[in-house]
């Protein structure tokens, strides 16, 4: 029987531990490495359930203005450093109304999922 245990335990070690890199995969398979986001590819999934299922969401597109002369000016790691301030912001604002995502480059993107949204007020919490 101790062998028996000792199997047992050997096995639950494995079993965790395989749980941990299938969850960190995942993880990564959905979200933006630079910003911590979710990326475009989780985005378009999240939406086409939505709009499958026949709800009623609203999508903000952010893009940056002259984020290109940040990078040639300050250096790619000051414009990763300048997403990853502005990801932390969506990601306050967004909080229990949606997800906020990288779509690409300096191209942010919201859906707001929770209804009664008031979309102007929040898009210009946003902006500020």
């Amino acid at each position: 029987t101790g062998h028996i245990v000792s199997a047992c335990a050997a096995f639950a070690v494995v079993i965790a531990r395989v749980s941990d890199v299938l969850h960190t995969s995942y993880s990564s398979s959905i979200t933006d490495g630079v910003t911590g986001l979710y990326n475009r590819k989780y985005f378009i999934g999240c939406l086409k359930k939505y709009i499958d299922r026949g709800r009623d969401v609203s999508v903000v597109f952010i893009d940056f203005d002259n984020f290109k002369r940040i990078n040639d000016t300050m250096g790619h790691d000051k414009g990763d450093e300048t997403l990853k301030i502005a990801a932390g912001i969506l990601n306050e604002e967004v909080d229990g109304r949606g997800i906020a995502c990288r779509y690409g480059g300096e191209e942010l993107v919201i859906l707001i999922t929770r209804e009664g949204t008031n979309m102007e007020d929040f898009c210009e919490t946003v902006r500020q």
